[in-house]
């Protein structure tokens, strides 16, 4: 069973369509990397993946987006103080 799922995946954004009918699915284990040259939609996937841009299509497995209370706090190191 994938983690993440996308079918079908569409964005308008503006009236101009950044992403088509995306589908892939990412099982647990594999290394994934999203690579394209400036402006072919790689953060408009990860921004709808993470439900920050309304898309079309189905997106299963989505990590939730973080609450304020859920973060965590980073103690300095001695090289940082």
């Amino acid at each position: 069973m994938p983690i993440l799922e996308l079918k079908d995946v569409s964005v308008t954004l503006g009236g101009q369509p950044i992403l088509r009918d995306v589908t892939f699915a990412i099982e647990a284990g594999e290394i994934v990397a999203i690579i394209g040259p400036n402006g072919s939609g790689k953060t408009v996937l990860l921004k709808a993946i993470l439900g920050i841009v309304p898309h079309d299509g189905t997106i299963r497995g989505a990590p939730a987006r973080p609450s304020a209370t859920s973060r965590r706090r980073s103690t300095p190191t001695a090289a940082c103080r």
